[in-house]
């Protein structure tokens, strides 16, 4: 039936694709974009015509893949832009999970830069930078934004909150070497090529989360959409996402719940 009126799909978008609030369906059947339960909208990358595909299960898979697409085409644009763009402005102007994420990897290369140019005192400096950042997007929630924008900078003044006072500490604790244990112990997000993007895209850059020696390529899936508002990560969180990328790295396949704890605190691996 669903082959057929391909919309009576709408109320369980959230059940097959999870922070997926409805698909965006257009007039002649094709489907061009998802939005969230917040209220955020993302524009697909490639329309999907469920009625040139065929039955609902192939083409809610095609569905999928054009979400990973999307979602990992966005992340490399937001990468770009925010080298360029003033940071209070650049937060507006992407999906908000993408915000953090790619907020956490010019915080990882900054943080690497501080450590290899100045050691303690590098880290000290960059975490002077990281209060001046912090302060700035407070200001922002403290103006008028749409009730979108601002659980995005809430949940990037907690991501940033956690990321200063580690830098601060990795300079109070002398780190001078990137290869230092307090340094390879945080979750650590980078952007480099990979020859099978999860998302399914050609050979190209993608983002890469590392932990100690573990590594896990991030899913670009449906939880990059939407902007849940972060608990504040803590000792428990970080062992969590310490067990979750070792646990990758051997194989295992992790379902990361909803808790308090954990909720949207660290990537979704693939």
């Amino acid at each position: 039936m669903q082959a057929k009126s391909p919309l009576n799909i709408q109320p369980f978008v959230k059940k097959c694709f999870e922070a997926v609030k409805c698909l965006n369906f257009e007039q002649n059947g094709d489907i061009t974009g998802m939005e969230s339960v917040e209220g955020e909208a993302v524009q697909f990358v490639d329309a999907i015509n469920p009625a040139a595909v065929g039955p609902v299960e192939k083409w809610l898979l095609k569905v999928e893949g054009v979400m990973k697409r999307t979602l990992h085409k966005i992340a490399g644009d937001a990468l770009s832009a925010y080298a360029t763009t003033e940071r209070r402005s650049w937060i507006l102007d992407w999906p908000g999970q993408l915000v953090l994420g790619a907020s956490q990897v010019y915080w990882t290369s900054d943080v690497t830069a501080a450590i290899k140019s100045g050691g303690a005192k590098g880290l000290a400096q960059y975490g002077a930078k990281c209060t001046d950042e912090l302060n700035k997007i407070v200001g922002l929630v403290r103006g008028p934004l749409t009730k979108l924008q601002r659980a995005t900078c809430g949940s990037l003044v907690v991501i940033d909150v956690h990321a200063r006072d580690v830098t601060v500490q990795m300079a109070s604790d002398g780190v001078h070497d990137v290869r230092d244990f307090k340094w390879e112990s945080q979750l650590r997000y980078e952007w480099e090529f990979n020859e099978a993007p999860p998302s399914g895209a050609a050979p190209s850059e993608t983002l890469v989360v590392r932990m100690i020696n573990a590594q896990a390529l991030y899913g670009c899936d449906s939880w990059w959409l939407g902007a849940a508002l972060l608990s504040l990560p803590s000792p428990l969180t970080a062992a969590s996402a310490g067990m979750n990328t070792s646990a990758t790295r051997g194989g295992w396949s992790l379902r990361r719940s909803r808790t308090a704890a954990t909720a949207r605190s660290w990537a979704r691996f693939t």
